[in-house]
């Protein structure tokens, strides 16, 4: 599957509630007509990711693979979750998270073209 082809899968999950899954859609759709190898050497495009991510001016992080920052529109979202969990506490932990982990199964299943019982997501015991 190449970049394109899974950026607008994600579009149909719930990931893609986030702006910057709707702001990366929206850019890769504005630059449809290019190659992807003019798409890959844009560099209007890549600046406008750029400039989500919060990073340090004397360091440049080429090691992704270890540890990434998110970008701020996507950390700001988690954060505003954990928050939400966080304040609902038990309550949530006794009752929506199981709706929020079928969804969250639901959406990685058709990014993944299959069913969602055929995901191994982690299992949390509902003994709690």
């Amino acid at each position: 599957m190449d970049k394109r082809t899974f950026l607008k899968n994600l579009m149909g999950t719930s990931l893609a509630t986030t702006p910057f899954f709707r702001e990366i859609q929206k850019l890769s759709d504005h630059y449809a007509w290019q190659s992807e190898a003019e798409f890959a050497q844009n560099e209007d495009f890549w600046a406008k990711i750029r400039q989500d991510y919060l990073l340090k001016p004397e360091y440049i992080n080429l090691e992704n693979g270890y540890y990434c920052m998110l970008p701020q529109p996507t950390l700001e979202r988690y954060l505003e979750r954990i928050r939400e969990v966080n304040y609902h506490a038990s309550y949530y932990m006794r009752t929506v998270q199981w709706e929020n982990k079928a969804k969250s199964a639901e959406a990685l299943a058709r990014l993944a073209h299959c069913k969602s019982d055929e995901l191994t997501l982690p299992e949390i015991p509902r003994s709690l």
